[in-house]
């Protein structure tokens, strides 16, 4: 009988990019929340813990994108970076700002995925070909 871990690959094979990239920051968002509730609970080593990992994913974000020079790559590295940067100062008001900025650029990708999925089943975008895969439950 196929692994869960067998499952879940074949599953992320089926994704598009954008669904991809939407789970990236879904996972993000969710444990730097999780990291604002720990600190709030006097929790100082878990909340550090998540925020690692959201650090982890967001640097997965900047990796992927591309060397083009382009004002969106330029200002999506800058975004990024500046996550980055407000997650290691570890305060409330840093931390909400780094998730408000996730959120906002996810509610952007959102309004354009019903377009995005059409033109990659459609072949105009092409598949993911080799996909890294990055634990989103860790």
């Amino acid at each position: 009988m196929p692994s869960y871990g067998t499952y879940r690959a074949n599953q992320l094979r089926n994704w598009t990019r954008i669904e991809m990239l939407l789970a990236l920051y879904d996972a993000a968002i969710d444990r730097i929340e999780q990291a604002q509730q720990a600190f709030s609970q006097q929790r100082p080593t878990e909340a550090r813990r998540l925020l690692l990992r959201a650090e982890r994913i967001v640097v997965e974000l900047l990796a992927g994108l591309a060397a083009d020079g382009s004002e969106l790559t330029s200002n999506l590295r800058k975004l990024y970076l500046y996550v980055l940067d407000a997650l290691a100062r570890e305060t409330e008001h840093d931390m909400e700002a780094a998730a408000h900025v996730l959120r906002t650029l996810k509610e952007g990708w959102e309004r354009i995925a019903p377009e995005a999925i059409e033109k990659e089943r459609r072949g105009e975008i092409p598949p993911v070909a080799d996909t890294k895969q990055i634990e989103l439950s860790a």
